[in-house]
C-alpha cells in the first residue's frame, strides 16, 4: 500500500480495506486482460526466472494470467485511503 497523499496538514487519512468477491476478482482480471500491453507472452528470460521462483521458492502462478502484473493487481482485498470530514 502506498503512502497517503498529503492534501492538507489538517486532513487525516486512514486505511480502508474493501474485500472483493471471487467474481469481482475475476471481472477485474478480465478487464486487465483487455489491456494490450498485458497480453503478449513474457520474454524467455523472465519465463525462466518465474520457473525458478516456482521451483525453488514455491511461488504460485496467478490463476488469472502469465503476466506478473496479474499476481500483484488482482487480490482479495482492495486498499484505499479514507478521508474523514472535519467537524468545522
Amino acid at each position: 500500500m502506498a503512502l497517503p497523499p498529503v492534501l492538507s496538514l489538517t486532513q487525516e487519512l486512514e486505511p480502508y480495506c474493501l474485500e472483493l468477491s471471487t467474481q469481482c476478482q475475476h471481472d477485474k482480471a478480465m478487464s486487465l486482460g483487455m489491456m494490450h500491453d498485458l497480453q503478449p507472452r513474457a520474454p524467455f528470460k523472465r519465463r525462466v526466472r518465474r520457473f525458478l521462483q516456482r521451483w525453488l521458492a514455491g511461488r504460485e502462478l496467478s490463476p488469472y494470467g502469465e503476466n506478473e502484473y496479474f499476481r500483484k493487481a488482482v487480490r482479495r482485498h482492495e486498499l484505499f485511503w479514507l478521508m474523514r470530514r472535519s467537524q468545522d
